[in-house]
């Protein structure tokens, strides 16, 4: 193999050795005297090495010059006779092969000249080889077309550069943007005709070898080299080649100039480039004046809808220039790739000292900077924060506190130390607002901060309150001290100085001393508070709660006659009006709009929170001794909120105490019910604790029924074995239930417009009975519940209720006897009245049998059996019994229904007469079976002969709608009469027929009215 190989080698040195030996005009020449004949002689000796040697010695000339090949190329065309390369696919494979292995980028026109020589697609025997050769021919032509456009454009490459890179992506994106790049820095610059036949030829290239790519591709890296340009007419060129708003429709994707739609870049990929390109521009800028930044502001502006991503770097643009302006010198690209934005703004502090008076140009600069990010909230509160420490550095504490309310205002967390750093500022003389400072320093502290911030704040409390006292104390006259801002808001013009008199001494001497003392150290704050913690100082203070000759010390807070004054309403806080029915709410209670004025804290307020701030600075070692204090802001709060009273009271050392504030308000069902209510809550917290670190559930409960619940506790259980402190709650509570109900009745009573005197009623007791009894005797059931729980209350027994009651339903009710009968029923009178059947009978004989009219035997038959059925048979003297009675009605109803049945039954009348008016032929009957019941004046009963004796006189007198229907005027009239009557003498007795034929013949009324008396004396014998 090595012989082969020595041998090949030597051949191919022979080759070149007879080319070197001739010159180029004597190339062909020369070739065919020596080369042919030399590899004919090569072929013989070894078949096939003629075609490898030739090969061999073309492609290795072509590397660096396609001239020579060219030749051989030319003397081996189809046409000739006589040729070199007499084989047409040998002809077609090495120059190929010559053509990209040519290294030079200089030999277009030697490709082309090559490509000429060739056979043309479809010459000589066609085979699978021949078609393949063919086809590479044809990509070659492809390939020089785009090489010859890339030398066209100053952009000359070798043809195997081309070959190389068509099927790579990358490496077809590097050659494009070279390309469009190269066209860029063309000096003279290119006009807009020469870019778009660059655009034109990129597509080109694109269709016919660079297929990796596509036509988007093409026309985004055209657009971005028309942007990186430098040049503005192409910048507004690139503008027309991409979509500038996201509203805008896209085209066809067709490449088209002059008639035709124009392809466009999208818009994301629009707002990228123009992103790109304004960058490129900005980065490599040395400041803002630069020419590059004016193509960088150019690039921007392309797209009209400005998305956030243009703006912002508009916006970093414009932040230069205000960099500028405070004097901070930065190239451009340094102030892109700085990542602390905020610093830059520390070095325009740092540069323009007075710029915190500016706060709005910082903050233009710092959102211009994108400080914070897209976070507008967290980078005005960083700002503000600069601007604040600034002010503070220079004492400036008005326009530190304006950024600090705009701090507090948005909540911005991270503030706190700022405010209390203001909050903290001595020289800062308006004491309110840095109370308000220091509340938001300690809502939004991290916990190590609370302690020392909670001492500032009470501090600066204690001053505050401290000139509070002072100037309540001292409304006008007298020495001036200087006045808190707090102060000179809260009081008038007039009020500031401080009066002279006697009973003020002592705060003058405080006053004195604390000036005194601040006048000789810078730490006021604890000055204040050393001046306000004599312990002889609360003492005298207290006694201002209780001014002399009846004045008032928290007169500069109350204006007119206090609202709700009679507790007749719940009073509450605005925020719970929703939940209280009825509520009693103080207009100028609380108000939301800070241009109104805010109620200011009374004397008891302000002193309550002096003396607790001082107790707080005393670790408890000095108490404050708070009842006086409590006990009047509970009675000041009453009427406007009751809820805060209550807590006013919870918090009373002594529980007993609060009685000294219940027993001076207004006597109304919601003082005394609230005194029920604090002395239920002290007692159930004494008898089961329930403090503990959550809230318990017994003051979220119904006040009325815990009131309930204790007082059945109370009472069931009784207090034997208590602590004396419990039984003392228990009978206030005892004490305050009772005089609830006292009101409550007395309240009722007026509300029932029956004329009650309350007052007589609450003295009076037989006068109270009276009207308990009184009130029973009505239908309205509201009423009459009234009255059943009058007489619980007040002693008077359930029965003699109930027996008033039955009483007025028999007598002026105006109830028919069945309603009668179904009310007594309905109530259940008489489960109570039977229980004393002698009293009932006593009461029903005495006051209801009077009343009732004899006629009327539905009434007397319930009435008797209503004796009979409560067992009264047994009481009184009557000769009939209860049980004949209803016999008697039941019959009398049917028989006599126009019976005086009272009259038949009085003892005092002879009952004859009662029953003669209802006598008939059609009950005589009936009734003669009834009288031997019913008892005469001497108590003997009556018999049925003394009956007939009555009915027959009047029979024959009146005569009878049945037997006698004309009264007897002539003789036969009145001997038929007497003829009628003679057929019942047989029911007389022989006295009895006597005295009926004595009264119809020898009565004077006979005399004068019968003449045939003896016919009738006649048959009567």
């Amino acid at each position: 193999m090595e012989k082969v190989m020595d041998w090949y080698q030597t051949r191919a040195e022979e080759i070149e050795h007879y080319a070197r030996q001739c010159s180029e005009d004597k190339y062909v020449t020369s070739a065919y005297q020596w080369m042919v004949p030399f590899l004919h002689r090569c072929e013989k000796q070894s078949p096939g090495v003629a075609k490898e040697l030739l090969k061999e010695y073309l492609v290795t000339l072509a590397k660096g010059d396609l001239k020579l090949p060219l030749k051989i190329f030319q003397h081996s065309k189809p046409d000739l006779q006589q040729k070199i390369i007499p084989d047409q696919d040998q002809l077609m494979a090495i120059a190929l092969d010559c053509i990209y292995d040519c290294e030079r980028n200089d030999q277009l026109s030697l490709c082309y000249d090559i490509l000429e020589c060739l056979p043309q697609r479809g010459y000589g025997h066609k085979t699978e080889v021949t078609t393949a050769l063919h086809d590479k021919v044809d990509q070659l032509e492809q390939i020089l077309s785009v090489a010859e456009l890339l030398e066209k454009h100053g952009l000359e490459k070798p043809i195997s550069f081309v070959k190389n890179t068509q099927s790579s992506p990358e490496e077809a994106r590097k050659l494009m943007v070279r390309l469009t790049r190269h066209t860029g820095r063309k000096q003279p610059p290119v006009s807009e005709s020469q870019w778009r036949t660059l655009l034109q030829d990129m597509l080109m290239m694109r269709q016919n070898v660079y297929t990796c790519l596509d036509s988007d591709t093409c026309y985004e890296i055209f657009t971005e080299s028309l942007l990186c340009s430098s040049r503005l007419e192409n910048i507004h060129l690139a503008g027309q080649m991409m979509h500038c708003s996201a509203c805008a429709i896209n085209p066809p994707a067709c490449m088209a100039h002059k008639g035709k739609t124009q392809y466009r870049v999208g818009y994301e990929k629009s707002v990228d480039l123009v992103l790109a390109a304004s960058r490129e521009y900005f980065n490599s800028s040395t400041s803002l004046t630069d020419s590059c930044m004016d193509l960088a502001r150019c690039c921007l502006q392309l797209m009209s809808d400005g998305p956030a991503a243009i703006q912002e770097e508009l916006d970093l643009i414009q932040a230069l220039g205000c960099l500028e302006e405070f004097g901070v010198k930065i190239l451009p690209l340094q102030v892109r790739l700085r990542s602390d934005r905020i610093s830059l703004i520390k070095e325009c502090i740092c540069q323009f000292p007075m710029c915190y008076k500016q706060s709005s140009k910082l903050l233009g600069l710092a959102e211009l900077l994108r400080v914070a990010g897209d976070n507008s909230e967290e980078r005005r509160g960083q700002i503000l924060i600069l601007l604040v420490e600034q002010a503070l550095r220079f004492h400036d504490y008005k326009a530190a506190n304006v950024h600090c309310q705009e701090l507090m205002a948005t909540g911005y967390s991270k503030s706190w130390d700022v405010c209390s750093r203001l909050g903290q500022s001595e020289g800062y003389r308006d004491l309110a607002t840095r109370q308000e400072l220091m509340a938001f320093a300690l809502t939004h502290c991290p916990p190590d901060s609370i302690e020392l911030l909670l001492a500032a704040s009470s501090s600066l409390q204690t001053e505050i309150l401290y000139q509070k006292v002072n100037f309540q104390i001292h409304p006008e006259g007298g020495e001036s001290v200087s006045v808190s801002p707090l102060i000179s808001k809260a009081l008038p013009e007039d009020e500031v100085g401080v009066s002279g008199s006697h009973s003020s001494d002592l705060f003058h001497w405080t006053a004195a001393t604390t000036m005194e003392v601040l006048a000789r150290t810078t730490n006021t704050t604890k000055a204040a508070l050393q001046a306000v913690s004599d312990g002889q100082w609360w003492k005298r203070s207290l006694s201002y709660l209780r001014p002399l000759q009846g004045q008032e010390i928290d007169g500069a807070y109350q204006v007119g006659t206090i609202a709700n004054e009679d507790l007749e309403r719940q009073s509450c806080h605005p925020f719970y009006e929703s939940v209280i029915s009825n509520p009693f709410v103080t207009g100028s209670q609380v108000t939301y709009d800070p241009s109104e004025h805010v109620p200011l804290e009374s004397f008891a307020e302000v002193l309550l929170r002096t003396g607790k701030l001082a107790e707080t600075k005393t670790e408890g070692e000095e108490v404050f001794p708070t009842t006086e204090v409590l006990l009047q802001l509970a009675s000041d709060a009453l009427p406007h909120d009751m809820t805060l009273a209550l807590a006013y009271l919870l918090a009373l050392p002594q529980v007993l105490d609060a009685n000294r504030c219940f027993e001076k308000q207004a006597h109304s069902a919601l003082s005394l019910q609230l005194a029920a209510y604090y002395y239920s809550l002290q007692i159930y917290t004494r008898l089961a604790p329930c403090f503990s670190d959550k809230c318990h559930p017994l003051y979220r409960a119904d006040p009325k029924e815990l009131i309930k619940m204790v007082t059945r506790h109370v009472t069931r259980h009784g207090h034997e074995a208590w602590p004396e402190d419990l039984v003392s709650l228990s009978e206030q509570l005892h004490h305050y239930n009772e005089r609830l109900l006292d009101f409550t009745q007395a309240q009722v009573l007026q509300g029932l417009r029956k004329g009650v005197d309350v007052q007589r009623f609450t003295a009076d007791n037989q006068y109270k009975r009276e009207t308990i009894l009184g009130l029973a005797e009505t239908l309205e059931e509201s009423v009459y519940n009234i009255a059943l729980s009058l007489a619980q209350r007040y002693g008077v027994s359930r029965r003699e209720v109930f027996m008033a009651h039955l009483e007025f339903l028999f007598t002026d009710s105006g109830l028919s006897t069945i309603e009668i009968e179904n009310r007594a029923q309905a109530l259940h009178l008489f489960e109570t009245l039977k229980t004393d059947p002698e009293a009932f009978h006593k009461h029903m004989v005495k006051y209801i049998y009077p009343t009732i009219s004899g006629f009327d035997h539905e009434r007397l038959l319930y009435y008797f059996t209503l004796l009979e059925s409560c067992g009264c048979a047994d009481f009184g003297k009557d000769a009939i019994k209860p049980e004949t009675h209803i016999r008697l009605l039941k019959k009398f109803k049917v028989v006599a229904s126009g019976l005086n049945y009272k009259k038949l039954t009085d003892e005092n009348t002879n009952p004859l007469e009662a029953l003669e008016p209802v006598l008939s032929s059609q009950n005589i009957l009936s009734i003669s079976k009834l009288v031997p019941k019913i008892p005469d004046k001497d108590g003997r009963m009556l018999s049925p002969s003394s009956l007939y004796t009555i009915w027959l006189q009047k029979l024959f007198w009146t005569g009878d709608p049945h037997l006698l229907k004309q009264v007897p005027e002539s003789s036969p009239e009145w001997l038929h009469a007497y003829d009628i009557c003679t057929k019942y003498f047989d029911r007389l007795h022989p006295g009895d027929l006597i005295t009926v034929v004595d009264a119809i013949t020898f009565s004077p009324k006979a005399v004068t009215k019968v003449t045939e008396r003896i016919v009738i004396v006649n048959q009567m014998l």
